[in-house]
């Protein structure tokens, strides 16, 4: 599998084309469909100094049409195949907020950036889907972030800054929380208003399960996390739908209460897993 890109290239500014592979993209002259004028963009990009090339083959535009799954991975496709055979140390980012198409690039074309505008909200899978490519990687990974869960779903070591130094934290933020309350609590520099974090008892993990099946119970927490906010979504949607409906046409009415029962079912079926996780982990 070739790298991504070079982390000594991230040191100076990169420049990212977008390829839309798409007839409805916001600006008209960058939809492109045919195999020759999507080649000719990627020549044209890495000619104008990119180092990054954005494909997309769904428009974001607001009122653009729906795009099917296969359509979206025939269209994407053909963007990534473009830029692999015309400038293969170019990096490509992938432009998806669907799993499945960005799992089959990966698997065709190696590791790709997965640049999901809707951040996970879009697809419950899409971060579980990125999380498990990360497991198979061989490489080291280092992750910044604000996300405290995520950076706990995807890595198994976590390091602070603590007291000038970086230290090892065996668990995790829940540890890097209590020694910054203690240090807080003898340099006497501790705010006046109690912290939340310092008055809550530190959660403890099982400390019969390994890091690895730690970080897996809490990726399903997350996934179901997800996939309950989708389903209470369609929820909402089938509800409007039933007020909309004509009241008289009772099997149309049961048809829809049999939906959002089957809905509410996938519901409990998550929450007691979500539970079964939270116990296990000693939450």
């Amino acid at each position: 599998m070739r790298k991504t890109i070079d982390a000594a290239a991230l040191r100076e500014p990169q420049v990212m084309a977008i390829l839309n592979v798409t007839p409805d993209s916001f600006w008209a002259d960058s939809r492109m469909s045919e195999p020759e004028a999507v080649e000719r963009r990627v020549r044209e990009a890495v000619a104008e100094g990119a180092s990054i090339i954005d494909v997309g083959g769904y428009s974001s535009r607001p009122g653009a049409a729906a795009v099917s799954v296969e359509e979206e991975w025939r269209r994407v496709a053909c963007g990534v195949e473009a830029v692999r055979r015309v400038a293969p140390d170019v990096t490509v980012s992938v432009d998806t907020f669907r799993a499945s198409v960005a799992l089959r690039v990966v698997e065709r074309f190696g590791p790709v950036i997965v640049n999901d505008i809707t951040a996970g909200e879009g697809d419950p899978d899409m971060l579980a889907a990125v999380e498990s490519l990360l497991d198979g990687w061989p490489g080291t990974l280092l992750l910044v972030t604000h996300d405290r869960y995520l950076m706990e779903r995807v890595t198994d070591h976590q390091f602070a800054l603590v007291d000038g130094k970086v230290r090892h934290l065996p668990r995790g933020v829940e540890e890097y929380l209590e020694l910054t309350a203690e240090a807080e609590a003898k340099t006497g520099e501790a705010a006046s208003a109690p912290r939340a974090d310092a008055e809550k008892p530190a959660q403890k993990t099982n400390a019969s399960l390994s890091g690895g099946e730690q970080r897996e119970l809490r990726k399903l927490m997350a996934s179901n996390e997800k996939k309950m906010e989708t389903l209470k979504g369609k929820i909402e949607k089938k509800q409007l739908e039933m007020a909309e409906a004509d009241p008289s046409d009772y099997l149309v009415l049961t048809a829809m209460q049999e939906e959002i029962a089957d809905f509410e079912a996938q519901i409990e079926a998550l929450e007691l897993e979500w539970f079964d996780a939270v116990e296990r982990l000693g939450e």
